[in-house]
This record gives C-alpha cells, sequence and structure tokens, in this order.
C-alpha cells in the first residue's frame, strides 16, 4: 500500500467530515505488506451522511425525511410523538378547568391521592412527568390545553 501514512491522516478527517464521527485508523504490518484497520465503536444515536440520514431497504438506500425522519430519530433517541418539548406552549396555554376535573378524578379513583391539595400547576405537569426542564411536553398540550389545535395543526404541516 502505496501513502499508509497519508491515508492515516485522510481516512479519520474524511469519515469525521461525512458522517460526524470519530475512528481509529490503525496501519498494520505483515509479511512486509501493509494494511489499514479502520475502528468505529458502535453509536446508540442515528449517524447522517453529510447532513442526510437513509435507512436501508432490501438492496435500496433510501433517504429519509419530513415525518419519516422525524419518526426515526425520535425512535432512535427512545422518545414518542407526544414526549417531545412543544416550544411554543407556554404555561398560560392550559386550561385550568380541564386540570380540575382531572384532579378530581384522579383523586376519587384513589390512583393519586397526593393531587387533591395541590394548587401548583406546574408541579401537577411535573408529576405527570408532562414537563421537561419546565417546558410543557406535547402531551400536556393534547391532555389539557386550552387549544391543542393550535399547536396539533403546525405540527401536522412540518
Amino acid at each position: 500500500m502505496e501513502n499508509s501514512q497519508k491515508l492515516l491522516e485522510d481516512i479519520p478527517n474524511k469519515i469525521q467530515n461525512h458522517l460526524g464521527i470519530i475512528c481509529d485508523v490503525i496501519l498494520h504490518r505483515e509479511s512486509e505488506k501493509q494494511y489499514i484497520e479502520i475502528d468505529i465503536k458502535p453509536y446508540k444515536i442515528p449517524i447522517s451522511y453529510k447532513g442526510k440520514y437513509f435507512y436501508r431497504s432490501g438492496s435500496t438506500k433510501q433517504e429519509l425525511r419530513g415525518n419519516t425522519l422525524n419518526n426515526f430519530l425520535l425512535k432512535k433517541t427512545g422518545k414518542t410523538w407526544d414526549d417531545v418539548i412543544e416550544p411554543k406552549a407556554e404555561l398560560k396555554n392550559i386550561d385550568l378547568k380541564a386540570v380540575e376535573t382531572f384532579k378530581k378524578s384522579a383523586f376519587s379513583s384513589k390512583r393519586m391521592p397526593f393531587i387533591k391539595n395541590e394548587k401548583n400547576i406546574g408541579t401537577i405537569l411535573d408529576n405527570l412527568l408532562l414537563l421537561e426542564n419546565k417546558k410543557l411536553k406535547r402531551a400536556a398540550v393534547l391532555l389539557f390545553g386550552k387549544t391543542p389545535c393550535r399547536f396539533i395543526s403546525m405540527l401536522l404541516l412540518k
């Protein structure tokens, strides 16, 4: 193999530039011959190629776009559509009557007895795992939003 030193520099750089990942490139010598080993550790997250994501189906390579890409990335990160933060939603978008109705039902069914005296909406939503970093998740908007269609229709257009 010629130019092995150049390849030891070029290969990791090209992999980093195209895939955004780090690899080890090791030069081996055996019986007066040289070869290169490329060692890439497994990643738990999807890897893009030049900023695009692809899915192999049979002998074809399909580029993922739009909702298909969104669903693929959510699945790979262990999230579901409703578990994602809705960036434009705020606590003022929550219907307090809907929360009160839920509180009564949750208390009377004895599934959440602690909720009866809780006044703080943020605490209630946090206990229901509907907040992340004090921001509303899509599920909170769907369950308790004053106008969930305002947020959901925006999501469907994306």
